[in-house]
């Protein structure tokens, strides 16, 4: 085989795997994040259909509540952290999932915006996590 054929089919094979890589279809299970160098178990569950491509996802990180959604087309996890004792929000998390690699961890990462000062002052501060 010359190695313009090689070169040819090698790319081949790249463009094809690149093409059928895709976020996975549920984000159930439990991450540990790094949520602004402090490490943090979140506990996800899948919920039912939801209206429209981003069905809703519920959980806990600790022992307080997490409710918000995930879009498999996309990847993209969103979800609001609320107090344990009040169901106030506390911090909101937007990120993006990794694509699926067979073998591989999946990956998240993002921005966690701090709402209330119990956690940290208000802004904005980077996570990332695995499961």
């Amino acid at each position: 085989m010359s190695i313009k054929r090689l070169l040819a089919a090698s790319f081949t094979l790249i463009l094809g795997s690149a093409a059928i890589a895709a976020p996975p279809a549920n984000v159930a299970g439990i991450w540990t994040l790094l949520v602004d160098q402090r490490y943090e178990t979140l506990d996800i569950a899948q919920g039912g259909p939801g209206l429209g491509p981003c069905p809703p996802i519920t959980g806990k990180i600790g022992i307080a509540t997490v409710r918000g959604f995930y879009c498999p087309a996309s990847g993209r996890l969103y979800f609001h952290h609320s107090n344990f004792h009040t169901d106030v929000t506390v911090r909101t998390f937007d990120g993006v999932v990794s694509d699926v690699a067979a073998g591989l961890p999946m990956h998240i990462a993002g921005k966690v915006t701090v709402v209330n000062t119990v956690f940290a002052p208000h802004g904005d501060y980077p996570f990332s996590g695995s499961r």
